[in-house]
């Protein structure tokens, strides 16, 4: 069986727009949107979590969920999807 080419994203994000890079075997695009984080309260206003709106949606789904200082993460390999982490640079 032919390997297919695992794929490989970036986005670089700045107070006004973010700008989406993706590759794979059979697509190499570059994309622009405007995004905002919304905090999503969960029961109490102690609990909560955070969601990236990007307009117009990527045509390829991230998945992120996971947030944090230095990072955002997506995890779709529990149901054969894709893992994606994006560290914060400087």
């Amino acid at each position: 069986f032919h390997t297919v080419s695992q794929p490989c994203a970036s986005l670089l994000i700045t107070d006004t727009e973010l700008i989406f890079n993706y590759e794979n075997r059979n697509i190499d695009t570059q994309t622009i949107h405007t995004w905002e984080l919304d905090v999503i309260l969960i029961n109490t206003p102690q609990s909560f979590r955070h969601r990236i709106n990007i307009t117009p949606n990527l045509e390829i789904g991230l998945g992120l969920s996971t947030f944090c200082d230095n990072y955002m993460y997506g995890d779709a390999t529990p149901s054969d999807g894709n893992m994606y982490l994006f560290e914060k640079v400087k």
